[in-house]
């Protein structure tokens, strides 16, 4: 499945990327942030999103000057070695004419 980005400033990318972020030294995790910063991108997961304390699980976003995530939570749960995300995105719904 193919995805177009109308405007990028709302880009958002999340999901279990199976790196383990907290280790920045590892060469795959250092080109990793490389890569996410030559885009511009914003992590916003802090903490460990797996049982065994690694970051896997990330929420990136453009980064603009005006963020529109926010009050990121990591809370564990009792079905899965993954923790829950959850976050506040800002989403804006076009002005329509249309009654």
């Amino acid at each position: 499945m193919a995805m177009v980005v109308a405007r990028p400033e709302h880009l958002v990318i999340l999901g279990d990327f199976n790196l383990h972020l907290n280790k920045p030294e590892n060469s795959d995790v250092s080109s990793f942030l490389s890569f996410i910063n030559s885009f511009q991108l914003q992590q916003h997961v802090s903490g460990p999103t797996h049982d065994k304390l690694n970051t896997l699980d990330l929420v990136l976003s453009a980064r603009t000057s005006d963020s529109f995530i926010s009050n990121v939570t990591v809370l564990p749960t009792s079905f899965s070695d993954h923790r829950s995300i959850y976050f506040t995105m800002r989403v804006w719904q076009p002005f329509s004419n249309c009654p």
